[in-house]
């Protein structure tokens, strides 16, 4: 019975620990700029998500990202984010990327967006897993040139110009 029993407890200790990390996010102190590299990413603007790998970890996970705490900050605030498969105490790398909603609803379609790589603080379980303070870095956001369909029409006039003058010198 004794047995059983301890054997029944270390089953139980065991899946424990091999509970998913659980973290929370913010950056105090640590803004995100806007593509001027001075001013802090608008409030009303701003909106980020944390991936590990591929997958999106934050909430709400659909594209539109979390907005912004203040004009900079992020804050997952009371959210916990999850990451499935890590344990608890691990450090693994995950990835803040931000973005200018005025530029594009989604980070694949905006075109003033950035993103940074980092390690996590050791992830705790239960009710207050550790936050990523020390880990999330000030960056700024980059603008992306969108070549403008004139410029394509133009280049493909100038192909065709070429085309023409060598059929010509034939």
């Amino acid at each position: 019975m004794k047995k059983s029993l301890v054997v029944v407890g270390l089953l139980v200790a065991g899946f424990a620990a091999k509970a998913d990390g659980q973290f929370t996010v913010l950056n105090v102190g640590q803004p995100i700029f806007d593509v001027d590299g001075t001013t802090k990413l608008a409030k009303a603007n701003g909106r980020f998500e944390v991936l590990f790998g591929s997958s999106v970890v934050s909430l709400p996970g659909d594209g539109s990202g979390t907005a912004f705490a203040g004009n900079g900050l992020i804050s997952s605030g009371a959210d916990t984010y999850v990451i499935p498969g890590a344990n608890v105490g691990d450090t693994p790398t995950v990835t803040l990327r931000a973005w200018d909603v005025t530029t594009g609803a989604t980070y694949a379609t905006a075109t003033h967006k950035g993103s940074t790589s980092f390690a996590l603080d050791p992830l705790g379980g239960g009710a207050t897993p550790p936050g990523g303070t020390s880990n999330f870095v000030s960056f700024k956001l980059t603008a992306s040139v969108v070549p403008e369909p004139s410029t394509y029409a133009l280049a493909a006039l100038g192909l065709g110009g070429l085309v023409l003058m060598s059929r010509r010198n034939k």
